[in-house]
């Protein structure tokens, strides 16, 4: 059960489902049902069907919701096994008098990630795999959107006044962030991240007017936003003050001319609360503003400091009357494992209200072990699941992915791999545990691809290094 794609990969999960059980009987069955069920997949993966009860249902798909067929799928239940190969359609059927969420399903198929999944309580089950492959940025398939900067008018008066326009990707995609283009009347200054971008100055005396913007883009880009302010050019500030948006559709090469009104004011005030915030050296208050379709529009925020951050967006009307706001908190350590933080905190929330507040946050799993063929870590109170991943030292890739529901077990044994294929529990690993929590959310019923949607989701990591 592979989860895709939450909002800024807050949670990363490419997650499975699963609790205890370390069943590896000896028995071979493969009971298939006279009459398959009248059932569906899910897309992105998902639970449905109702409770276990003696039936069981399993569609296999790719990345692209495409069916899987020939995966090894070897179900463990009561000393119990049963060994099966999907069909054309991705999809395996058990019936056995006595099957319940006690049973283990896992999922082999060469060339894709190893899946396991324990105890969840739903008897129809779609598991996404992933093949391994990540799309790399690279070079992004570039096009230009041009045009005039209009409505300064709105903002206040000041001989500084200025424009910043940056691109917004769509959901589930990390578009390039190509800068601005140099043009005459343009400054490039570094904000606090030390990051160049470049502002549109409409200003006066020893400055030029210019009021019109050039912006190189990914062309998978679906919206482009201005954002005007005052700029502070000793002390390199930027205090944005309205907002024009815009959706774009460029192709590779092309040049679209649009016109950006600075009609939305900032005028907004967000709060984020924290309390029971895991001890951890990096915090960061993290605010936007997410659209209909998903996209998030970033919004300058001020410093995380005693447990508050802060931020000004425009109201919900006009361009922004279908979006709602978002606010982000993180929390990292300053070692590392591999590319990523050995330990790390995230807490996503999203709705129409202005203040929000994250009590209790989850804590990072005690580091994950492995010995042989158990893995885990010490359950996380809170937690709807434990995602333990068996991840590669050379790439970071996933080459198994466990997932526990509940917070009352974190460890599992994990059975062998079918013959002829290679067992990803050797060598030197990465071991990678994630608790997480969305609220009132039905994790025995539910499209993963709706998560997206929780109104409060939580996760927490921790990473380790092995040599299995």
């Amino acid at each position: 059960m592979k989860l895709r794609a939450l909002p800024l990969a807050l949670l990363a999960l490419g997650f499975v489902a699963c609790t205890g059980g370390d069943d590896d009987g000896t028995d071979d069955n493969t009971n298939q049902p006279p009459q398959p069920r009248n059932v569906d997949p899910i897309n992105g993966g998902g639970t449905s069907g109702g409770s276990i009860n003696g039936v069981l249902t399993v569609f296999v798909i790719d990345a692209d919701d495409q069916p899987v067929a020939d995966a090894d799928v070897l179900v463990l239940h009561k000393g119990e096994k049963f060994e099966l190969k999907t069909d054309a359609e991705g999809r395996i059927d058990l019936n056995k008098d006595g099957l319940d969420k006690t049973l283990s399903l896992h999922v082999f198929k060469a060339g894709y990630e190893f899946t396991s999944a324990f105890g969840f309580d739903a008897s129809v089950v779609t598991i996404a795999i992933d093949d391994g492959t990540e799309e790399e940025p690279g070079m992004p398939q570039v096009g230009t959107v041009t045009g005039t900067i209009t409505g300064w008018d709105r903002l206040p008066a000041n001989t500084m006044t200025s424009a910043r326009v940056v691109q917004v990707g769509p959901v589930g995609q990390d578009v390039v962030d190509v800068m601005q283009k140099p043009r005459p009347g343009t400054v490039t200054i570094d904000d606090p991240d030390g990051t160049a971008f470049n502002l549109v100055i409409n200003g006066s005396g020893d400055f030029p007017m210019w009021t019109d913007y050039s912006l190189e883009l990914d062309t998978r880009a679906q919206k482009v936003i201005a954002l005007g302010g005052l700029f502070d050019l000793p002390g390199q500030s930027f205090d944005v003050t309205h907002i024009g948006l815009i959706d774009v559709s460029v192709a590779q090469g092309a040049v679209v001319m649009q016109d950006i009104d600075l009609d939305n004011p900032v005028d907004q005030d967000l709060t984020l609360t924290t309390s029971g915030v895991p001890m951890l050296d990096n915090t960061a208050a993290i605010f936007a503003v997410e659209m209909a379709d998903g996209a998030l529009l970033p919004m300058p925020s001020s410093a995380y400091a005693n447990g508050m951050g802060s931020a000004r967006a425009p109201a919900l009307s006009g361009d922004f009357a279908d979006a709602r706001y978002a606010a982000i908190f993180q929390a990292s350590s300053m070692e590392f494992v591999g590319n990523d933080p050995e330990s790390s905190a995230v807490a996503f929330a999203r709705g129409t209200n202005q203040a929000f507040t994250f009590d209790a946050l989850l804590a990072p799993p005690n580091a994950p072990t492995a010995t042989g063929r158990t893995i885990g870590t010490m359950p996380v109170s809170g937690s709807q699941l434990t995602i333990i991943e068996v991840r590669n030292s050379d790439d970071d890739q996933s080459l198994w992915s466990v997932a526990i529901y509940g917070d009352a077990v974190g460890t599992v044994e994990l059975p062998a791999v079918p013959a002829g294929l290679t067992d990803p529990l050797t060598g030197a690993r990465i071991l990678q545990a994630t608790v997480a929590n969305y609220g009132d959310v039905e994790l025995n019923d539910v499209a993963f691809e709706t998560l997206r949607d929780a109104p409060l989701a939580t996760s927490a990591t921790s990473r380790s290094e092995v040599s299995l």
